[in-house]
Formats: C-alpha cells, structure tokens, sequence
C-alpha cells in the first residue's frame, strides 16, 4: 500500500476553512435562492476537485524545507586558502570563510580539502579531509 505524503495531509488541513465556507454559501443560496440540492451536491464536488487538482501546483509551499544558510555547511568540504593553525581561510563555493580546526590537530597547510563539521558565528569548524593528515 502506497503512503500518503504528510504534505498532502498538511494541505488536506487547510482546506477545510474553505470547504466550509462553500458549504455555508451552498447552503444559503439552496435555503434563499431556490439553488437544487443536486446543484448544491455537483458544486461541492465540483470545489472538492478543485482542491485536489491544485495540491499538485502548491506541493512544494507544504513540503519540509530545507536546510539554509549555515545549518546547509556541515559535512560540506573546502579548500584551504590560508594554512589553518588552528586558524586560517577557505574557500568553499568561491566564497572565502575563517576556519579553525582543533589545536590538537595540528597544522593544515594551504592546498589541502578539510570537511565543515560545524560552526561558531561565522566561523567554520572543519577536520581535515579523510587521507590528508594534518602536519606538525
């Protein structure tokens, strides 16, 4: 059996408000203005529809987001620029960012990828890329 994505759960939840509302205004017209409970029952499916056929349009406004700006960085990798000991510059994406890596590490020359395992302000926390050890 297939599951259900919880965006389409999310999106199914916020339609009711409307779908009540055309069931009031259904309502009213069929009381006041002589609409046939049959018409009545085809415009509601009808507005049922409608809220079906549009999920597929504004799926992405319901779906999870995604991870932005600095929770995006770790595990990323990046070049060294400026030798990190422990502090130093990288470039990750053409872009240059003060990195450190733990003083018991060592030194990481200039030239070597490190992995951004986190980050501090604007700082990035990195560990030298697996097979590249760090020196002295």
């Amino acid at each position: 059996m297939r599951r259900i994505p919880r965006t389409f759960w999310s999106y199914l939840l916020l339609q009711i408000p409307d779908t009540v509302l055309a069931i009031a205004v259904l309502s009213v017209l069929h009381q006041y203005a002589g609409l046939s409970t049959r018409w009545a029952m085809i415009l509601l499916g009808l507005w049922t529809l409608k809220n079906l056929l549009v999920y597929p349009l504004v799926r992405q406004a319901f779906a999870p987001s995604r991870a932005t700006g600095l929770e995006a960085l770790p595990g990323r990798s990046a070049s060294v620029v400026e030798a990190l000991a422990p502090r130093g510059r990288v470039r990750m994406d053409g872009e240059l960012w003060w990195a450190e890596i733990r003083p018991q590490l060592g030194c990481v020359p200039q030239g070597s990828t490190v992995i951004v395992r986190g980050c501090r302000g604007l700082t990035l926390l990195v560990e030298p890329e697996a097979g590249e050890p760090p020196t002295g």
